[in-house]
């Protein structure tokens, strides 16, 4: 019998590589791009990003939130770097910088770079 609970969702172990960037080329809209890897306990999770609700005090910094999501199936039990992204194709803000967190705790914080 199929269940409709979601799937368990987990925080990683590690985090890399995060970049974030504003493409501001013509002919617009401006739009914001968030991209990581993420450490999960088998190659069977699919990493989530979304924006922290509420959404910080830091007006300057994007508060992002990451998730691991299992996905259905037997998996092996192998440690696997999966990409998370984040996109918000008609960005209106003037963050300086994004803060991935999982379970209140911060685990990167980067810049925003700006694409003229």
């Amino acid at each position: 019998m199929a269940s409709n609970q979601p799937a368990p969702t987990r925080c990683p172990s590690q985090t890399r590589d995060w970049y974030a960037f504003v493409d501001l080329m013509p002919p617009g809209p401006k739009s914001l791009h968030v991209v990581g890897s993420v450490l999960a306990p088998t190659p069977g999770y699919q990493a989530t990003l979304k924006p922290a609700k509420p959404p910080g005090i830091n007006p300057a910094q994007l508060l992002l939130v990451v998730e691991l999501v299992a996905l259905p199936g037997n998996w092996p039990a192998v440690l696997t770097w999966i990409n998370a992204r984040y996109d918000d194709a008609h960005y209106q803000g003037a963050y300086r910088e994004v803060a991935i967190e999982c379970g209140r705790e911060v685990l990167a914080v980067t810049p925003i770079n700006e694409v003229h």
